[in-house]
């Protein structure tokens, strides 16, 4: 009878195991924009490649991965962006940079060795004053940190600055 026990201890454990596995996975594809356990989505079997093809590129929509890595490659600039002000004030005694002078903001600290400062789109970044509507825009404000519950900006130190950036569907905040 105690060995019995054991088993289904011992198989109870592996459900348990198998289950965290799972959902570990699933998180993960999640974050990433894959997806482990489901089957991806087929194109209508009377479709061809070469009208799928057609269909992709004349459509303003992207793939959702694709749309993915543009996020992801949005929300780096905008963080390289806040490590080039973090350097900017170790240089000039903790200020945080004016709104004219982003631009020399980034070529000074991030563009200098002769990387791009492009959102995934093809265009330079840009700044504005205001929640930016487009991709390329950057919203750069001093004294504020960012409202995690809905991508604004809340009120800050006078040595704090926040950028939010536009991304597919949503907005990425980030701050000193």
């Amino acid at each position: 009878m105690v060995k019995k026990h054991k088993d289904e201890t011992g198989s109870v454990q592996a459900v348990l195991i198998i289950a965290v596995i799972i959902i570990i996975l699933s998180t993960l594809g999640y974050i990433f924009g894959t997806r482990f356990l489901a089957p991806k989505a087929q194109a209508p079997q009377y479709m061809n490649s070469g009208t799928r093809s057609m269909r992709d590129s004349s459509s303003n929509a992207t793939p959702s991965s694709e749309q993915n890595q543009a996020d992801t490659q949005r929300k780096i600039d905008a963080e390289r962006f806040i490590s080039a002000v973090v350097n900017y004030q170790s240089d000039n005694r903790g200020q945080v940079p004016s709104e004219g002078s982003l631009e020399s903001v980034v070529s000074e600290y991030i563009t200098k060795d002769g990387s791009s400062f492009s959102d995934p789109s093809g265009k330079s970044y840009g700044f504005v004053a205001m929640q930016p509507v487009a991709a390329g825009q950057l919203y750069y404000r001093e004294g504020v940190v960012c409202n995690e519950s809905d991508s604004g900006f809340l009120p800050g130190t006078s040595r704090q600055v926040g950028v939010i950036v536009k991304l597919t569907k949503d907005y990425y905040c980030t701050n000193t």
